[in-house]
């Protein structure tokens, strides 16, 4: 426990993406081709700064589709790094189902072109997600399980045909086999990263849905960072618990600042993924004398 408040470990599952070689059209412009783990299709990305930093001039193996067999491995991964993560200390685990990582990639229809018991019907593109979520609920109770989800995160190419169909069943099915779950961590379709051109449209999008769904705790996230009285808006008009990222990270106080309604320090998001401490444990906390900042 942190001051009273439970701790999770964030389990992200074996890596997504795999950048497989970089190529240069004729324009003179850097690609890089990526696979997808759960049907190994192809979508190409110019090259970034990201990639530049990271990636540039290797090489990597030709991805394939995972075997049945493989993927229920996969599974069993997930209940070795929940159990890892309980006997270091942590109060549970929250299952990384979003933005396109291995079990947001089963889920929609963009990546996941599969033919088998893994794939197409609904039934099918959810069977990982809830595979992955009874295997870690065995191994350490459903009370220290919970799951992050996105129906509406682009992120790595990813995009659902029927998102509130996709979800929705999939939150039934959670309900039904997992009422005991610690909660469910959605993504709201509005968020401030999100091009102007889609805001109005993502602004009828909801997940009011899913909310009436499931029973236990309901978390959401995504549009708050830059908005704390949007944050207390839906706190008061859902009873749901509000997740923040980027202001967390630049405000490392943050419970105090938004009870007190002290002014939020400005997240860098140039050194987010970077390494050594700038960027990540140099953030002062609040003081109302502004010539002195406590470290």
């Amino acid at each position: 426990m942190l001051h009273g408040i439970p701790l999770n470990n964030y389990l992200y599952g074996p890596s997504l993406q795999i950048p497989i070689k970089q190529l240069r059209n004729a324009h003179g412009e850097y690609k890089y081709r990526w696979n997808y783990l759960s049907k190994a299709i192809s979508i190409d990305y110019f090259l970034t700064t990201y990639i530049l930093l990271f990636f540039i001039g290797k090489d990597h193996e030709v991805p394939r589709a995972l075997e049945v067999n493989e993927i229920q491995e996969i599974a069993q991964d997930f209940v070795k790094a929940a159990k890892r993560a309980i006997e270091a200390g942590f109060d549970g685990v929250e299952l990384h189902g979003a933005n396109g990582l291995l079990i947001d990639q089963f889920l929609n229809t963009s990546s996941n072109k599969r033919t088998d018991i893994y794939g197409e019907p609904i039934e099918n593109r959810t069977r990982f997600a809830r595979e992955v979520v009874d295997a870690v609920s065995a191994a350490i109770g459903e009370e220290r399980t919970a799951i992050r989800l996105s129906p509406w995160s682009s992120a790595n190419g990813m995009q659902d045909q029927t998102p509130y169909a996709t979800w929705g069943y999939l939150t039934e099915q959670l309900q039904t086999t997992h009422p005991k779950l610690a909660y469910l961590h959605f993504v709201e379709p509005r968020d401030d990263m999100i091009p102007k051109s889609d805001a109005e449209e993502r602004l009828q999008l909801s997940l009011d849905p899913f909310r009436s769904i499931w029973k236990g705790p309901f978390i959401s996230a995504g549009g708050y960072t830059t908005d704390p009285k949007l944050a207390k808006q839906v706190a008061d008009q859902t009873g749901n618990l509000i997740a923040f990222g980027r202001t967390y990270i630049a405000n490392p106080d943050l419970v105090q600042r938004l009870k007190n309604q002290w002014p939020l320090t400005k997240y860098n998001r140039d050194l987010f993924y970077t390494s050594g401490p700038e960027g990540y444990i140099d953030y002062k906390t609040y003081t109302a004398d502004a010539k002195y900042v406590r470290a």
